[in-house]
């Protein structure tokens, strides 16, 4: 199991020399075209049978907490199955639909305990990620639990998760899933994230610890800050959907376009700085980058993002009557995602943290900006993009 050009694969052999993977043709021509692949490389004898190995990852059973940092945590794959709307998630009597459920890691260092937060409006209820003999439990801390229906099943947080964990992403690009820590076997020689990439903007007019627009649209915000920048008549080509995604969100803000035979995709992650004045601290961007690695799931899920994001206007709009959208309307993103169905579709990923000094970077910051980029490389071929300042 792995990933092939920004796509999930599975490659299968025997030792009789039977090959087949769990991708499913829908045709004969594509598993035609899938036999010429697979024999191009069987005959291809400058591909060394070795070098996969080198770059194999070995899952580590775990049995106590892994001195890392975590940056985020992810629903495990069977909340991703269904259509968003056949989950509910349940704390004290309140009932949410799975695209207003936020899932939170609580804090970020290598030593605490690794404590996440599920919230389903005016309700929430924490956990903690437990490690024993028999590898990982999420232990619920305090009175209030969550409850999840998917379909006709019901049952604890707690249940559900012993049977599909949530991923942790950890700050050197290590995974934890299923009682098991997966770790890049490359870390010792990852060169960091190259400063002259990074896109330093003047934030005047802009608190840097006011990170939402909110419904009111705060003109001092960070997120209000790019989106302006989006709807500029200097943006060319100009977007034809800005959306406001914050809180539970595919990302803070999602621009949208059609572009010749291409839809075009990018997802902005913003930040709130954690100092008065623009900084090298690496805890600036703990959170960001893990927020930025959840978000590359919907690369492999177009349509399920156009339905998350239609459920998430229907559902503001029905609560307090302002719409998500900056630019476009329901109409255009259904124009879109029709249009999704027939051409290819490209992303790309922005942490957008002006806490970030570009002149005073850190290597820390940049080493974890290289852990968060690769990530996007070697599983969506996905570029990363850091929008700090000067």
């Amino acid at each position: 199991m792995g990933f092939e050009n920004g796509s999930r694969t599975t490659i299968s052999c025997s030792q009789e020399g039977r090959l087949w993977s769990h991708l499913i043709a829908y045709d004969m021509s594509e598993w035609v075209e899938w036999c010429h692949k697979v024999g191009d490389k069987l005959i291809d004898h400058s591909i060394s049978t070795r070098e996969p190995f080198n770059n194999l990852i070995v899952p580590k059973f775990m049995t106590e907490r892994p001195a890392l940092v975590p940056l985020a945590i992810e629903w495990g794959t069977s909340f991703f199955e269904p259509h968003e709307d056949e989950i509910n998630i349940s704390i004290s009597g309140e009932t949410a639909p799975f695209y207003d459920t936020r899932l939170d890691l609580i804090s970020h260092t290598d030593s605490d305990p690794i404590r996440f937060r599920v919230t389903t409006g005016t309700q929430s209820a924490t956990y903690e990620l437990q490690f024993g003999e028999r590898g990982v439990d999420y232990v619920p801390i305090g009175l209030d639990v969550a409850d999840v229906s998917i379909r006709r099943r019901r049952g604890s947080l707690t249940e559900w998760f012993r049977k599909d964990s949530p991923i942790v992403f950890f700050a050197d690009g290590s995974t934890l899933a299923d009682h098991h820590l997966y770790t890049p076997p490359d870390i010792a020689s990852r060169a960091p994230y190259p400063v002259e990439r990074i896109v330093a903007w003047d934030w005047t007019g802009v608190d840097l610890k006011v990170e939402s627009q909110t419904h009111a649209r705060r003109a001092d915000s960070i997120q209000r800050r790019v989106i302006l920048d989006l709807l500029s008549s200097a943006t060319n080509p100009a977007w034809d959907v800005v959306f406001d995604d914050d809180a539970n969100e595919a990302a803070d803000i999602v621009a949208i376009r059609s572009e010749g035979n291409r839809i075009i995709v990018h997802f902005y992650h913003c930040k709130y700085a954690h100092g008065e004045a623009p900084g090298a601290r690496v805890g600036d961007l703990y959170e960001v980058c893990g927020q930025a690695q959840r978000s590359i799931r919907w690369k492999n899920s177009v349509s399920k993002l156009f339905r998350h994001l239609r459920q998430r206007e229907e559902a503001r709009v029905r609560r307090i009557g302002v719409t998500r959208f900056d630019r476009g309307d329901a109409a255009k993103l259904a124009e879109l995602n029709r249009l999704a169905r027939q051409v290819s579709t490209e992303f790309k990923v922005f942490i957008v943290q002006p806490g970030i000094s570009k002149a005073e970077v850190s290597k820390s910051q940049l080493d974890l900006l290289a852990a968060t980029e690769l990530y996007f490389k070697d599983t969506s071929s996905i570029d990363l993009i850091v929008i700090s300042s000067p």
